[in-house]
């Protein structure tokens, strides 16, 4: 597995953002005891030959993957592609058999990602609140339930499909006395052994599954600001924000919801007397165009303004734009220039018709933005200037009395607005982007859109291609302070 020598498992309960450098996913499922009758925790794991011994998906988190989320959805779509995903494994719990043409276990390439059915898939089980482990400073952990096995039927199949791959059901102990004998005798490796002998898992488990029933939760809510008819995983990928959210700053013992305004469904006084805080990402769309919807979403705005104060809000890039939009004093215009447009040089890509803003911009920081509470117990160090993506073709030109401004930039004026009682934070750049995610996704874009014009290629020349062209649109953006800008969000969400 592509991450274990990284792995040290050090405990940290500190609440400040951890940029984690390994993701660690893990299926359970629980069965009765034979010996005491009481609920026996379990996990499945899986080798390929090439392995020595039995393990779970663990995988680097790199820059490219922009979130711990895709690191999960990329080691799956590399390594097993079309064979572990949960509905293969309903299968398997069920003796269905699986048709050959049904798997795909063909190489996937970083530029396909986007239009591999696993990667899609997993981005969409990840997202969907599973439970997760993230105290220790450099793992995060997920763990999905699946059913129990018939490893013999099961392994069967996989042979039958001349698929090089083998389950194994791991027995945990409740005794971290017993499980180090346990481990010891296992056929896993060795960060497992380490792992399962690090922190009580079975207890965290029914903890959290307690809280999931009791609905004991902290509840954030992303808003989509995308059309009902727009499909799931359409709309220049703009779906990958709750992915990408979730990844940055959920953590333990939270429920993360996404809405997608289009549907006119809005979070109702119930939901949002649970949740701590609203966030509205980027859209493709303007914060005053003439649709029912964002009429609709206008009026929600002004009512949970008005109605919910203790319920904080995240405004990035359209998110910001769109609140000034629906707030009195406030005002989105479109941008009086696109001259900041670097995308514009590129031969291969149409940017330069549209107007619009797309570059690493630096932000010019006020000294008193380091004042605020939630600024202050970010830990982020106070400096001068800051560097972040823009994508935008408006801009924020008017704000009400109850906001302050704390960041300029050459290319626009009002780049981060905090309101006075600290309940908004406003930031018109892309502050959950780093420029690698950001460049492999337009190039996967580029893909889709010549899929025609490479029929005639091979595929090594279409690596070359893809790989060419990432590297002459890395030389358009500068390295931008993601973890910096990471971190103040996560501060201001959780404190």
């Amino acid at each position: 597995m592509d991450g274990q020598k990284h792995i040290n498992f050090k405990i940290s309960l500190k609440n400040t953002y951890k940029k984690f450098k390994e993701a660690i996913l893990l299926f359970y499922n629980y069965t009765n005891n034979e010996n005491t009758n009481e609920p026996q925790l379990n996990f499945t794991l899986f080798k390929s030959k090439i392995n020595k011994n039995f393990s779970c998906a663990a995988a680097k988190v790199l820059d490219t993957d922009g979130a711990t989320t895709f690191s999960i959805c990329r080691y799956f779509a590399e390594n097993f592609n079309g064979i572990i995903n949960i509905p293969n494994f309903d299968k398997f719990a069920k003796k269905t058999s699986i048709q050959s043409t049904e798997v795909n276990y063909n190489k996937v390439e970083w530029y396909t990602y986007w239009d591999n059915l696993t990667f899609t898939t997993w981005l969409d089980t990840i997202s969907n609140n599973v439970i997760q482990f993230d105290e220790f400073d450099n793992e995060i952990i997920y763990f999905i339930e699946v059913p129990n096995l018939d490893l013999v039927y099961t392994n069967n199949e996989l042979k039958r499909l001349d698929i090089d791959l083998e389950f194994y059901n791991y027995n945990y102990s409740y005794s971290t006395k017993d499980n180090n004998k346990i481990c010891k005798e296992s056929p896993i490796e060795p960060f497992l052994n380490e792992l399962f002998t690090k922190i009580d898992i079975n207890n965290f488990i029914l903890d959290s599954m307690k809280r999931i029933k009791e609905d004991n939760l902290d509840y954030f809510i992303i808003l989509g600001c995308k059309q009902q008819s727009e499909l799931k995983l359409d709309q220049a990928g703009f779906f990958h924000f709750p992915a990408l959210l979730q990844g940055h700053y959920r953590r333990n013992n939270e429920k993360w919801l996404y809405i997608v305004a289009g549907s006119l469904e809005f979070p109702d006084e119930k939901l949002l007397a649970k949740t701590k805080c609203v966030i509205i990402p980027g859209s493709h769309l303007k914060a005053y165009e003439d649709l029912e919807f964002l009429t609709k979403a206008k009026e929600w705005i002004i009512y949970f303004h008005n109605n919910f104060p203790k319920v904080k809000y995240l405004g990035l890039c359209f998110g910001a734009q769109f609140l000034f939009h629906s707030l009195e004093g406030g005002k989105c215009e479109q941008s009086k220039t696109d001259r900041f447009n670097n995308f514009s040089k590129l031969k291969f890509l149409d940017f330069t018709a549209l107007h619009i803003v797309a570059k690493t911009e630096t932000l010019e920081i006020a000294d008193n933005f380091w004042d605020i509470p939630f600024v202050k117990l970010s830990e982020v160090k106070p400096v001068k200037r800051l560097k972040i993506h823009q994508f935008h073709g408006d801009e924020i030109t008017k704000f009400g009395k109850e906001f302050k401004l704390y960041a300029s930039s050459e290319s626009c004026k009002n780049e981060i607005l905090v309101s006075l009682d600290n309940r908004y934070f406003c930031i018109q750049g892309h502050a959950e982007y780093q420029r690698d995610f950001v460049v492999n996704r337009i190039c996967g874009l580029i893909a889709k859109s010549k899929t025609k014009s490479y029929s005639s290629f091979l595929p090594e020349e279409i690596l070359k291609t893809q790989n060419d062209i990432r590297d002459e649109i890395l030389t358009l953006l500068d390295v931008e302070n993601n973890f910096e800008f990471r971190s103040l969000c996560f501060s201001f969400l959780k404190n």
